[in-house]
């Protein structure tokens, strides 16, 4: 399923894609949440089939669709109901935050800095990710995550962390293809006249400043948090998971093909 949703990222995130395509984001997050709670009857026949393409395309899409289809109808059952629930209510606000970021892309709207980093947050799989780890531990950890402020805030932290991190490393490419959905560009373009100019490099640094603040933050809260939960095995490989899924981001986003870049990038996170 991780594999599955980091595919799907690939395309939901990429304005060449579906980044920007709020009509594709739509059709898509009504397929999956069809899935989801098995109602597939109300996805709306295709009419997409008009050449070659068009029918290679579709045949791709279903596919795609087909093995999130496999995958869910494989863990569904041995999920606990409460936490089936909340898996299914994390890809709802993913998939709705998706469709928030397409529009602003879309229509070229440059938000505030909290509104981003808040629509980001939300349009991540990482939460969903998070649920999928506690099915992998097999502990019912509801009743801590969700009581307990700090562990609440850790999550917040490690995937603001990781979406800093991914804008850091992907800005120059997309603000080149005229994508400024990133906190580099936003905080270029929406900069104070009345203030010394920044230049984009500038807003490069103010934001690896806030990466940063973050890391120190996650260290402190991960530090207090294990000595609190220091006899709760389950809630100690939860806080590990939670730091080990920035560090497999921050590989992922300096590996990836998709940015164009190499591991030198590194330098830039330092």
């Amino acid at each position: 399923m991780i594999s599955w949703l980091l595919i799907a990222d690939d395309e939901d995130d990429d304005p060449s894609k579906m980044g920007s395509d709020y009509i594709a984001t739509s059709n898509r997050a009504q397929s999956v949440m069809a899935i989801l709670y098995g109602n597939e009857s109300i996805i709306g026949p295709c009419s997409e089939i008009q050449d070659a393409d068009n029918s290679a395309k579709l045949k791709a899409k279903r596919r795609f669709l087909d093995a999130f289809r496999q995958i869910w109808a494989e863990i569904q059952p041995s999920m606990s109901p409460k936490l089936g629930d909340r898996f299914v209510s994390s890809m709802a606000a993913y998939l709705d935050s998706l469709k928030i970021q397409a529009a602003f892309r879309r229509a070229n709207h440059i938000p505030d800095v909290q509104f981003y980093m808040d629509i980001r947050r939300q349009a991540s799989f990482m939460y969903s990710g998070f649920v999928l780890g506690e099915y992998v531990i097999g502990d019912e950890l509801e009743r801590y995550l969700y009581r307990d402020p700090l562990l609440v805030n850790l999550q917040n932290l490690t995937i603001d962390f990781a979406n800093l991190c991914n804008d850091v490393v992907s800005c120059r490419k997309e603000a080149n293809e005229g994508d400024y959905f990133n906190l580099p560009s936003i905080l270029y373009i929406k900069q104070d006249n009345t203030c010394s100019p920044l230049t984009f490099q500038d807003a490069i640094d103010i934001t690896t400043s806030f990466i940063r603040d973050f890391d120190k933050r996650i260290a402190l809260l991960q530090g207090h948090l294990e000595d609190k939960y220091s006899s709760h095995s389950g809630i100690q490989t939860y806080i590990e998971l939670l730091v080990n899924s920035v560090s497999g981001c921050l590989s992922w986003f300096l590996d990836s093909a998709r940015y164009n870049t190499t591991l030198s990038c590194n330098k830039t996170l330092s």
